[in-house]
């Protein structure tokens, strides 16, 4: 249902006719409630980025320190040098 039909049923009912305000709060209220929820889950998806972010650094820090020849990502090749270019290139990405 598109926003304009939801508003003219809204705008036509009896209850909006007879008590404007106290539907208006509804409303209010649910957009709020609507606008909490999706800054909610947007905090969620940064502390996701930041999590992910940090197990890349721990891994390069890792890679740094040992010189692990692990392939993180099946298009790098196991060359340390490349390994930390790929990590840096991965981490680059996800905090974009």
């Amino acid at each position: 249902m598109k926003k304009s039909e939801l508003r003219r049923l809204i705008e036509d009912s009896d209850v909006f006719k007879n008590d404007n305000e106290a539907v208006k709060s509804a409303v209010e209220d649910v957009l709020e409630n609507r606008n909490k929820k999706s800054d909610q889950d947007g905090e969620i998806d940064i502390e996701r980025l930041k999590i992910e972010r940090n197990k890349l650094e721990l891994q390069l820090a890792q890679v740094k320190a040992n010189g692990n020849n692990t392939s993180f990502d099946q298009g790098c090749k196991s060359e340390p040098e490349e390994l930390l270019d790929c990590l840096v290139k991965s981490v680059r990405t996800l905090t974009i």
